[in-house]
């Protein structure tokens, strides 16, 4: 098994510990070490070149631009695996090129990430693809259901309220009379009259005579995503970038048919008219044509909902996903201390 060192700005909930808590449950042990951001990047690699003197690990694993660097600093002769959560500004882009030019393995979360890594200068025979998961305990078609009224239900979730995330979706409400579109995001339901995004919504759907149907919830929790995602029609993702794409994922985990716009990772997690449908981006009146017949059939949703979990089960789960990082361990030249079989990639 793999001693992993996993380098990232912070240790929190989310993708980087869930990834992490897969790998050790694999039998993989996995060293966390945090990068304060008050440390500067150089001080951080002498720091972790320190200690891989002392107790070496058989690959490093980083996540972040910063990182990254402060692996390569430190690492010597280990192997250094960089995942490319999304390219960022400028000046990360820098950083980015130059991770990508001397990791021994760069992993893109999508297909479309891929092509932005080889214009960075990365290597495609050095690139793998490695999606992100999603807990598929968690997010199941069983469980608890949000309250909802007798119209059909729209879902969307974001971190942020960006119209532009939304704004097709309210445009294509004239043409769906008996939906409403309800939006999580932002901050606290207390706070919004207050957000300037979520204004701005309010706005939008005034101005197509939709605002009766347009609701904001504000931010949700995380616990109580699974209930309000299962309290949905039809989820819909409007993003204009999406290199995670986990509101996809953790509505195919609960069942739910998903309706997209085809980028970043939902090109890859939406399979068109087999867990969901994948629609012309910025385009409402498309969009409204493709969900009314959703709306209108319950069977065609729950033929596309148990797809998407049967799907997110085979590729999605965060061990699989684990199982596919330690394959890009293997092809990044790491050499595990102990023999370890895997099984082949699907």
């Amino acid at each position: 098994m793999f001693t992993i060192a996993m380098v990232t700005e912070q240790v929190r909930p989310g993708q980087v510990a869930a990834l992490a808590a897969a790998l050790a449950r694999l039998g993989h042990d996995v060293v966390a070490h945090p990068r304060d951001p008050d440390v500067s990047v150089n001080d951080f690699g002498r720091h972790l070149a320190e200690q891989w003197r002392q107790q070496p690990p058989d690959v490093v694993h980083s996540h972040s631009p910063e990182s990254g660097v402060a692996a390569l600093l430190a690492a010597g002769d280990i192997p250094v695996v960089h995942t490319f959560h999304c390219l960022g500004s400028p000046a990360d882009q820098r950083l980015d090129r130059l991770i990508g030019q001397h990791a021994a393995r760069s992993v893109a979360t999508c297909s479309e990430s891929v092509f932005e890594l080889l214009g960075i200068g990365a290597r495609r025979s050095r690139v793998s693809v490695v999606p992100y998961g999603v807990d598929i305990t968690m997010f199941s078609p069983c469980g608890p259901i949000a309250p909802r009224g007798e119209r059909h239900r729209l879902l969307a979730v974001g971190l942020v309220l960006d119209h532009r995330d939304y704004d097709t979706a309210i445009a294509a409400l004239p043409h769906m009379p008996d939906a409403e579109l309800v939006i999580a995001g932002g901050p606290e339901a207390e706070l919004l009259s207050e957000d300037a995004a979520a204004r701005s919504l309010w706005k939008l759907a005034e101005h197509f005579d939709v605002g009766d149907r347009v609701k904001l919830l504000g931010g949700v929790a995380h616990q109580d995503m699974p209930a309000l995602l299962r309290s949905a029609d039809v989820v819909v993702c409007t993003p204009r970038h999406a290199p995670a794409g986990t509101v996809a994922l953790e509505a195919m985990a609960c069942g739910m048919p998903v309706v997209a716009e085809p980028t970043g990772g939902l090109v890859d997690m939406v399979v068109d008219n087999v867990t969901g449908r994948l629609v012309p981006p910025r385009d409402p009146a498309a969009f409204a044509k493709v969900i009314r017949p959703l709306l209108a059939n319950p069977m065609v949703r729950g033929a596309f909902g148990a797809a998407g979990r049967d799907r997110v089960e085979a590729r999605y789960s965060w061990d699989r996903i684990a199982l596919d990082t330690t394959h890009a361990y293997h092809r990044a030249g790491a050499v595990p201390r102990e023999p370890v079989v895997l099984s082949a990639a699907h």
